[in-house]
């Protein structure tokens, strides 16, 4: 090995030394970690920022609903609505509303503290949708919900869902879209729900579920819970539906569906006992026979 090489082999074995010195002080030196601890980045804090100001300018147009029922199997009930209209109407959920036969008196206020009486203009139970009207009194609202489309909403996404969860008002939470399209074992006709992740509690029902821009992107519906509390699954109704039932209970006081007006019979007892009935049919091969079938496939219409 000549002169050179050793040189710098000496002086790399002296460079490493002195690094790993370097480190190895730092690491029982707690001061030089707390000095070097990392801050957020500026992107973070933005994001921080977006949150709270979707919060200022979304929360006004939530509301706290209070149900008051004459039944004393009900008694008094809590929920959430938002604002849809500068006059007044207010989106919220059909079990929110719905009462057992006792009358029922709703009230609802707003994140400034100011309370209206409430009455019912429709619900929708297949969708579990009810549309809610106030009279400001002379009173100046804030500014009604803006929609967006749900359609274009990702999963990923960031959300916040404000409402009223255990009776907590404009409470916010914040979480990302989980998915789209779910359904669940609800007794509801039409499910299309998105899920998130955002925390969604008994009270959080009729509440609003926003993007980053402060726009509603759903009705905040129901959860998925063995404990009836947050599992990190809620769903709300997508707010493409939520405004066809929203401007179908403004016209209509009602929502109007179209249909087919048709009935299925499978291949079992039920339509062999229909067609003896009917037709006169005595037996299974005649069926098939006037049905021109080999075998039974198929629904009747």
């Amino acid at each position: 090995m000549s002169g050179w090489t050793k040189t710098a082999v000496t002086a790399a074995f002296l460079a490493f030394g002195v690094a790993a010195g370097v480190g190895l002080g730092r690491a029982l030196d707690p001061g030089a970690h707390a000095a070097a601890r990392p801050q957020p980045p500026a992107s973070l804090a933005a994001l921080q920022d977006s949150f709270a100001g979707v919060s200022e300018s979304a929360s006004p147009s939530v509301v706290h609903i209070l149900r008051q029922s004459s039944s004393p199997w009900e008694g008094t009930g809590i929920g959430s609505g938002v604002l849809v209209s500068s006059d007044g109407h207010l989106i919220t959920n059909h079990h929110v509303v719905e009462s057992d036969g006792g009358q029922v008196r709703l009230k609802v206020r707003f994140v400034d503290g100011n309370e209206y009486p409430a009455t019912v203009v429709g619900t929708d139970s297949e969708t579990d949708l009810a549309l809610l009207k106030i009279d400001p009194q002379g009173k100046r609202l804030p500014a009604p919900m803006e929609f967006a489309d749900s359609d274009k909403v990702r999963v990923g996404d960031w959300c916040l869902a404000i409402g009223s969860p255990f009776g907590y008002n404009h409470s916010v939470t914040v979480g990302v879209v989980s998915a789209k399209h779910r359904r669940a074992t609800l007794d509801q006709a039409y499910q299309d729900f998105i899920q998130t992740d955002a925390a969604i509690n008994p009270g959080n029902s009729g509440g609003a579920l926003v993007n980053l821009r402060g726009e509603l992107i759903g009705i905040n519906t129901a959860i998925v819970s063995g404990t009836r509390g947050s599992d990190g699954v809620g769903l709300a109704i997508p707010s493409i539906g939520v405004r066809w039932v929203k401007d179908g209970l403004m016209r209509d006081h009602a929502v109007r569906r179209g249909f087919l007006g048709l009935s299925s019979l499978d291949f079992n007892s039920d339509l062999d006992e229909y067609f003896r009935q009917n037709y006169g049919v005595k037996s299974r091969q005649e069926l098939l026979g006037r049905l021109g079938l080999k075998e039974p496939r198929g629904v009747v219409i």
